[in-house]
């Protein structure tokens, strides 16, 4: 899978980090760490340009042992996110997508199309057989996404992360190869 890359639409395609993304992905965290930290606790700890070698280095060995997919999503050939399957679960064939967009770049649909080509992805060519995304439950953005791509709520898993505003509940999406396909959603 290196070198992989994703054409989403005319304007935004995944590419898997690879090291010299570090700077970019640092300075996407940095302009919007206040909007980003308050779903996402890691990113407290993205203090210099280290941190997100040290993330792009592990990324590449969950990638070379199948286990995990980190793309950065790219918009206009900038670095606008990230999306990946957080964990692949191969004795269950399920994928879990974990995804962030830096502040400048929200509302341009880019999350959504980047989510429905990687679900496709995951499905078509990793042959996943359900899709997982979790989401706190005051996320309304987060959790439009695997709204309006037609996820299921599986349920509601209490005080599962700690932010800096306390305990949240996350909503638990799940989607199956064969719902995803009979609902056609793989086409915008």
């Amino acid at each position: 899978m290196e070198g992989l890359q994703l054409k989403v639409t005319r304007d935004i395609t995944l590419k898997n980090v690879v090291m010299e993304d570090a700077l970019d992905l640092f300075d996407l965290v940095d302009r919007s760490r206040e909007y980003l930290g308050q779903w996402l606790p890691w990113v407290k700890n993205t203090v210099d340009i280290e941190s997100e070698l040290s993330f792009i280095r592990n990324s590449m060995q969950r990638m070379e042992f199948g286990i995990g997919l980190d793309m950065g999503i790219w918009f206009h050939e900038k670095l606008a996110g990230i999306i990946g399957f957080n964990n692949i679960d191969l004795n269950n064939m399920k994928g879990t997508i974990g995804y962030f967009i830096g502040q400048k770049y929200q509302g341009n649909g880019i999350m959504i199309s980047s989510c429905r080509t990687l679900v496709n992805y995951g499905f078509h060519k990793i042959g996943l057989n359900k899709i997982v995304i979790r989401c706190a439950s005051e996320n309304i953005k987060s959790r439009r996404i695997p709204e309006k791509l037609g996820f299921t709520v599986e349920g509601i898993l209490r005080e599962e992360e700690l932010l800096s505003s306390g305990y949240v509940n996350h909503y638990y999406y799940g989607m199956i190869r064969r719902d995803w396909d009979q609902a056609g959603t793989m086409v915008e």
